[in-house]
């Protein structure tokens, strides 16, 4: 008999709608029901922050990953513990990570994920893509415009408090 998989949740959106909160909204759920979360973010993130936060107030401890052995680490640190990924952010990791969840999810793991869908341009950032093949439940989420109070599908980046250009880079760097 084959060994049950995993499964995938993700919570998709632009920024203000509310997928961090559904992330730690479920793993407390999960947490409740007696899982132990692995919780993590992609290094790229602000390495000085040592809590995901969601708009809402809602926050939990996250450790930064930078490649597979991270994950591989925190999800076999003891054998036979029902244990959760969860990963705020990720469309901000590598596609190897995708390769990471296949093999967690082969080996029964249950893995919850929030995500940025598009960039402020509207491409859809290739990570998410993929995890949606993969997902049992991938959820797209809006935010509301602050300006018109319309839905919002995509995020607006600033710099110096005006749009960014077109030909501005998706993130700054350094």
């Amino acid at each position: 008999m084959s060994k049950q998989s995993g499964t995938l949740t993700v919570y998709a959106g632009c920024m203000a709608s509310q997928k961090s909160a559904n992330l730690f909204w479920r793993t407390k759920w999960l947490e409740e029901a007696g899982y132990e979360i692995s919780a993590c973010m992609p290094a790229e993130v602000d390495a000085k922050l040592l809590r995901a936060e969601s708009r809402t107030g809602v926050s939990m401890y996250t450790n930064r990953f930078s490649n597979p052995r991270d994950i591989e680490r925190w999800m076999n640190e003891v054998e036979g513990v029902k244990k959760v990924l969860a990963i705020d952010e990720v469309q901000d990791a590598g596609l190897w990570l995708v390769e990471v969840i296949a093999t967690l999810l082969h080996k029964g793991r249950t893995i919850v994920v929030a995500g940025r869908e598009t960039d402020f341009r509207g491409d859809p950032f290739p990570i998410m893509k993929q995890l949606e093949r993969m997902a049992e439940s991938y959820m797209v989420l809006t935010a509301v415009c602050v300006i018109c109070g319309r839905k919002a599908e995509r995020s607006q980046r600033l710099v110096d408090g005006r749009p960014a250009h077109w030909e501005s880079p998706i993130r700054e760097r350094g």
